[in-house]
Order: C-alpha cells, then structure tokens, then sequence
C-alpha cells in the first residue's frame, strides 16, 4: 500500500516539474514578443519625431524670418544633430541607441546636439535654429 502512495507522489511531482517547465518556456517566449514590441513602439515614435520635425523645419523655413514653432516630442530624452552641410543637410534624431534621419531639408539649420523633449524652431537671418526648450 505504501509503495503505491510513494508512485502517486512521485507521478505528482513530475506532472508538476512538467508543468512549470511549459510555464517558464511560455513566460519566456511572452517576455520576447513583449520586447519586439516595446522596439517597434520606440522605433515608429522616433521615426514620428523626425517627420515632425522635418515637417517643422521646412514650415518654419518658408515662412520666413522671426517665425516660431514649439515642438513637443512623445519620448523624454531625444537628441537632434545636423548632418551635413549648405543645402545637403539632414537632422540625426537619436533615442535610447536608435538613430533616425530626416530627408533634405530646404534650408540652412543650426542644431548642436539638442536634448530634450520639446525644442523650439525658429528663422533668424537666414538660418533654421533648434534650441531646446
């Protein structure tokens, strides 16, 4: 009778062993997907904040000297550079070791490493100015 009872435990202890094996191969895959997603997130907000400021740029550009423009960015510590140089420049926007470039912009812009979660746009002779805010 007792080897019986010793069988059932034993049985028990593997059916569990088995089952936190699945659990723990199970939370580990969700822990992945959960990490691909939160990349993805960052990757398409930075690539927001590029767009957006491109877009600023621009606008600020044509419309002419002393315009202002206040940009907000959903992410908390985002760095903005200029490649380039004249008429073949380009904004580098970098968050958490992810890097995102604008197109060509069509104006001359002054931007020396810029941190910050809002910048303000604005024309003074002739040049496109970012400055944190």
């Amino acid at each position: 009778m007792g080897y019986m009872k010793a069988q059932a435990s034993l049985e028990f202890l593997i059916i569990l062993a088995v089952f936190f094996s699945m659990l723990v191969v199970s939370f580990s895959i969700l822990m992945n997907i959960k990490h691909t997603g939160d990349e993805s997130v960052r990757t398409s907000r930075l690539m927001m904040v590029a767009n957006d400021l491109e877009d600023t740029v621009n606008e600020i550009c044509v419309l002419g000297e002393g315009s202002r423009k206040t940009v907000r960015f959903p992410l908390e510590k985002v760095t903005i550079d200029v490649v380039g140089s004249g008429k073949n420049q380009h904004l580098k926007i970098v968050y958490m070791n992810e890097t995102a470039y604008t197109d060509k912009l069509i104006c001359e812009v002054d931007a020396d490493n810029v941190e910050g979660s809002a910048v303000e746009v604005h024309k003074e002779s002739g040049v496109v100015y970012i400055d944190a805010v």
